[in-house]
């Protein structure tokens, strides 16, 4: 029976220790193809980002950018988040401000773990212009 207790125990340590260097190497901003992710917020910076090119038979067919947040208001905040999809010469090719997403983070946490509220997409019709992204995120009043 302590033989067992101890074999559990040395696969949790594994298991943890695993997703704990999994964790780490997503820190920092990264980029697919050399576009870019920015956020426009005085409340949160990114502790990760990226841009993916969704592609069926080699035709892009979705652009979605995934994203991580630091919460450095150095309170608890609630805010909404859209992002704006902006081609090389910086013309906009589609903003999602019309359906933003809401977020609540305690003070100085980071999110660890990347949901489907941490992504937003565009599947219009100028997808292969797509060169950079800026995320917007705006403290929601109470």
């Amino acid at each position: 029976m302590k033989n067992k207790i101890i074999g559990i125990f040395a696969i949790i340590v594994i298991i943890v220790s695993l997703t704990v260097g999994c964790i780490g190497d997503m820190g920092g901003t990264t980029t697919e193809e050399e576009n870019e992710v920015k956020v426009d917020s005085e409340i949160v910076e990114l502790a990760f980002s990226s841009i993916d090119f969704i592609k069926d038979n080699d035709e892009i067919v979705r652009v979605e950018v995934s994203y991580r947040f630091k919460n450095i208001a150095g309170k608890d905040i609630d805010f909404k988040v859209y992002a704006e999809f902006y081609d090389i010469d910086n013309n906009l090719i589609f903003d999602s401000s019309d359906s933003p997403k809401e977020f609540s983070l305690p003070d100085g946490y980071t999110e660890i773990g990347i949901g489907p509220a941490n992504k937003i997409g565009y599947s219009g019709t100028n997808l292969k212009k797509v060169d950079h992204v800026v995320i917007k995120a705006i403290e929601i009043e109470n």
